[in-house]
């Protein structure tokens, strides 16, 4: 039997230990990722933050190779992913590595550890592209595929509707459609991307059925508008208009 005085011992030794163990923990780990942090499979256990960024920032150069080429009707343009900067996110790959287990709360923050440690925590990767010039890219196509809608127009003879033409349905491009497919497909890396961009409809201000609704039986008035003070996108898209 263990007497009562080694038990005390015990009681005062291993807690003191302990906390020498865990601080020599830490101090080692100060400034790396703590063991069992994996990415994709790596662990990245004992790098430090800019050796993880450096690793990925090196890994992007697959990405960088890709082509995306983007068509509509005859028109064509070919990016880099390098232009598009497509790829890993490296610096906020290296700051969610390197927080594991910094949390500032003792007692969370001491599962994670061990369970790093033990059974590896997994990480999925960060990516990402450049948006704003993305979206440059595919203005470039938006005159191509603009068609202004058409509001209906009505005849009139001595102040009655005679005759009138269906309104018509605008389009421009969709380029929301094309940045959401290049979101889906971040974390491939293909060496050649085509994507044929699509337009969406626009709808006209009026409508046959809302003139219907509205009870239109003759002319109450006319305007006339003209271009002065006028935006320089409204008299682009009207004189777009009156060439097609």
């Amino acid at each position: 039997m263990i007497e009562l005085g080694t038990m005390k011992r015990l009681f005062i030794f291993l807690p003191i230990v302990f906390l020498e163990i865990f601080l020599a923990y830490e101090l080692a780990y100060k400034d790396k990722v703590y063991p069992g942090i994996l990415v994709e499979g790596k662990d990245f256990g004992n790098w430090k933050k800019e050796e993880v960024e450096n690793f990925f920032a090196l890994k992007n150069k697959k990405f960088y190779q890709t082509r995306f080429v983007f068509s509509f009707k005859e028109k064509v343009a070919t990016v880099s992913g390098e232009e598009l900067n497509w790829g890993y996110n490296p610096k906020k790959i290296a700051k969610n590595t390197f927080e594991i287990g910094r949390s500032r709360r003792f007692s969370s923050d001491f599962r994670t550890k061990l369970e790093a440690f033990f059974r590896g925590v997994t990480l999925e990767p960060s990516y990402n592209f450049n948006e704003k010039k993305l979206r440059e890219i595919l203005l470039d196509f938006e005159e191509e595929a603009y068609l202004p809608p058409e509001n209906p127009l009505f005849q009139f003879r001595d102040g009655r509707v005679i005759a009138f033409q269906k309104e018509k349905e605008g389009q421009e491009l969709d380029i929301e459609k094309a940045i959401l497919k290049i979101k889906r497909n971040l974390t491939q890396s293909p060496n050649f991307f085509k994507i044929e961009l699509t337009t969406r409809p626009i709808k006209p201000e009026i409508t046959i059925d809302r003139s219907n609704n509205l009870g239109l039986r003759e002319l109450l008035g006319t305007g006339i508008s003209y271009f002065w003070g006028s935006s320089s996108s409204r008299i682009h898209n009207i004189v777009l208009a009156s060439n097609r």
